[in-house]
């Protein structure tokens, strides 16, 4: 065999090493940097976990010292970089679930809401645009109050009857309540609430973060210029007092 024959196959073991070699590298720094990213994602669990388990912590401590059960509790807590370990909290259906965030990962954990929220304080009432016969209503109607859900408190709630007082009284009846267009109380002839008495009206559960209207509360008779009192009673037995006064 000749030396231009081994000087041939020397080079081309050579190539063939080069060439395995590279592979190898290749498949080492892939494996290397999966490692990593394996690590990492192992690290932000780890993290988000720890962060759920503080998040638990921070929200009952907050809870034990009164805060209110309406204020929003998710946030960021002080992590190991600038933006922090972010946690989303829920009070619902007493329970409370927070989800603890880092990087792409997230824990959700939950316990029992050792104080739940009652349904009085998880609705919201809109008067502003209140109005009876003396500022623009039709006669006998009282209309324009809107209630909604507070977000961040959860629900649902279930109103069960209403109070309605007014001053003066005149021995007005109240004869028809309406909901988002339906009928939740009525009387016809000469039948009616009178100022105080509690109405039994067709139990109203608010599940969503929806704005609700009283279309109207209407009378046996015209009615303006008065101070309303109306009461709001739920099936947990608490309750929700709002006023309007178009004297």
């Amino acid at each position: 065999m000749s030396s231009h024959t081994h000087k041939g196959i020397s080079v081309l073991g050579i190539l063939i090493a080069i060439m395995i070699l590279a592979a190898m590298g290749g498949a080492m720094a892939v494996l290397v940097a999966t490692n990593q990213e394996t690590r990492n994602q192992q690290l932000y669990k780890d993290q988000s976990f720890a962060s759920a388990q503080g998040g638990i912590e921070v929200v009952l401590g907050l809870i034990a010292n009164g805060v209110n059960p309406c204020d929003p509790l998710s946030s960021n807590l002080l992590g190991d970089s600038f933006l922090g370990n972010s946690i989303s909290v829920t009070r619902i259906n007493n329970k409370i679930y927070v989800v603890g965030s880092k990087g792409g990962a997230s824990t959700a954990l939950s316990v029992t809401d050792p104080v739940p929220p009652s349904m009085g304080t998880l609705l919201t009432v809109d008067t502003s645009n209140a109005h009876d016969a003396s500022n623009g209503a039709p006669p006998k109607k009282l209309i324009g109050i809107t209630f909604q859900l507070q977000p961040g408190c959860g629900g649902p709630v279930t109103i069960t009857s209403m109070i309605v007082t007014w001053s003066p009284n005149y021995d007005e009846l109240i004869q028809q309540i309406k909901f988002d267009g339906g009928n939740v109380y009525s009387e016809t002839g000469s039948g009616g609430a009178p100022s105080g008495d509690t109405i039994d009206i067709v139990d109203t559960t608010i599940a969503d973060a929806s704005v609700h209207t009283i279309d109207f509360i209407r009378w046996n008779s015209d009615i303006q210029n008065r101070l309303y009192t109306i009461q709001f009673n739920f099936g947990d037995g608490s309750n929700k007092i709002f006023t309007i006064d178009t004297q």
